[in-house]
């Protein structure tokens, strides 16, 4: 068995959703193409790349069909800033292709609360707007409620990532990615 518990993948190299394995999760190990999942119950299978399919879920789907102990997977993450906010009770997690990684938060980013200055709702879309200060656009799927004012943003690597909408301003403070 190889253990697979310290991969390591880049920002851009991370295929969303993500999933984050529960908290009684021990470890990774692969064998055979097949990737396996150790908590306290025991070793099941998590990922099995003989089978058809490009991503974890095809996949998964006829796992399911075939095998009864296969590793559950409750949590399904969409976007970095998720990942951001639930890393604090997940550490280890499987991403979209099936490639098992950590994610262990290392620096402090600002977190600034900025007014939103316009808005503009696009069809099929959601809603796009712009925020004092800040010239690059912003989308939320979605109607924008006309209360929600103020957006509060990371500074990472010299760019603005939205972290969250908030109906009046609160305070300016960090957090660890």
């Amino acid at each position: 068995m190889v253990n697979s518990k310290s991969s390591t993948l880049t920002w851009d190299s991370i295929q969303y959703p993500i999933f984050a394995m529960g908290v009684s999760f021990q470890d990774f190990y692969s064998e055979d193409n097949i990737l396996f999942a150790k908590d306290d119950r025991g070793y099941r299978i998590l990922d099995d790349r003989n089978l058809e399919g490009d991503t974890l879920g095809e996949r998964r789907l006829q796992l399911r069909a075939t095998v009864q102990e296969v590793y559950p997977l409750y949590r399904a993450i969409n976007t970095f800033v998720d990942l951001i906010k639930y890393s604090s009770h997940y550490k280890y997690y499987i991403d979209k292709k099936g490639v098992p990684f950590k994610y262990h938060k290392t620096n402090y980013v600002p977190l600034k609360y900025k007014p939103i200055s316009f808005k503009k709702s696009v069809e099929g879309s959601g809603t796009m707007f712009m925020v004092k200060g800040v010239h690059s656009w912003f989308q939320v799927p979605g109607s924008l409620p006309l209360d929600i004012t103020w957006a509060g943003l990371l500074y990472i690597d010299a760019s603005w990532v939205l972290y969250d909408l908030v109906k009046e301003k609160k305070k300016d403070s960090r957090r660890k990615v």
